[in-house]
């Protein structure tokens, strides 16, 4: 009994016995069937024609020499991909090579990528320093003196540098160090002391620059013009001010509060608090201030 071909056999057998009469050139009858136009005077032709009902040519021949054409042209093609697989993955020591040279490439492109994007590394707790100068330094010659004969790193003393240097306001104590750090994402808060039981914050942006919140008190302290015509000789009183907290924007920015008692002398009970903010932005860069506040002291 002959057993019935399925619908896949159905299918792909033409196309495996047109490949089979292909390769021995015997394409004559597979290439009829179709409408065939006279290559030597352009004439519509029935698809079963033999010759040109026009001229006479033997159309057989011609859907013969198109076939080789076509296989030829085909196998052009192959031969020139073929050229150009070699040319880039001909050897197995020219695949190693390209595939090292691909691999470097793209490793350094992301190097580049994150070298670029990546922020600077935060203060390590080196730059702490725990100790304290054995007399009152006003000038940080005199602080860095007393750093080295403790014994303190190299990086406390460098920063302890910068922080002195940061120092605005004419009068003050130009010899402060580090003693603290609090990590707040790329914004940093750094705890100070100075002279005479001086202390005090600044803040650290993504780029490691220092933001001193003093600098800002006198100016934002004469934009309440009521309180300064009753108050006129108002300050800021001691060194430094108070760190309230943290509060989040919802597109990622962040704004710090510090708080800055003022009165007309250092003996005298506050008379006002002054809340500065300063805000960042989800990266850490420092963005400016946000509006002062002036309230009655409460204590």
């Amino acid at each position: 009994m002959r057993r019935k071909r399925g619908f896949v056999q159905d299918a792909v057998l033409p196309w495996i016995m047109w490949e089979a009469h292909f390769a021995q050139n015997v394409v004559l009858n597979y290439s009829r069937g179709v409408e065939m136009n006279c290559l030597k005077c352009d004439r519509d032709n029935s698809p079963d024609a033999k010759f040109c009902r026009a001229c006479g040519d033997n159309l057989d021949e011609q859907r013969k020499a198109a076939l080789q054409e076509k296989e030829r042209l085909a196998q052009e093609r192959k031969k020139r991909i073929q050229l150009r697989r070699d040319r880039f993955f001909g050897t197995k020591r020219r695949k190693l090579l390209t595939v090292t040279t691909s691999l470097l490439v793209v490793a350094a492109c992301a190097g580049l990528y994150l070298f670029v994007t990546a922020p600077p590394p935060r203060p390590p707790t080196r730059i702490l320093w725990s100790g304290s100068p054995e007399v009152n330094c006003f000038k940080f010659e005199c602080l860095r003196e007393q750093m080295q004969k403790s014994g303190a790193n190299p990086e406390a003393i460098a920063f302890a540098e910068r922080l002195s240097s940061s120092e605005s306001e004419p009068g003050r104590p130009a010899a402060w160090w580090a003693y603290r750090v609090d990590n707040y994402g790329h914004v940093d808060i750094v705890g100070w002391y100075g002279a005479e039981e001086t202390s005090g914050f600044v803040f650290l942006d993504r780029n490691l620059k220092i933001i001193l919140p003093d600098s800002f008190v006198e100016a934002d302290l004469h934009t309440f013009g009521a309180f300064m015509a009753q108050h006129p000789q108002a300050f800021g009183i001691g060194f430094g001010g108070a760190f309230v907290g943290k509060s989040g924007f919802s597109d990622g920015r962040m704004e710090f509060t510090m708080r800055y008692p003022i009165g007309i002398c250092e003996a005298c009970a506050p008379l006002a608090a002054l809340s500065l903010k300063f805000v960042f932005d989800k990266a850490g860069h420092y963005l400016g201030q946000d509006t002062a506040t002036l309230t009655p002291w409460a204590g």
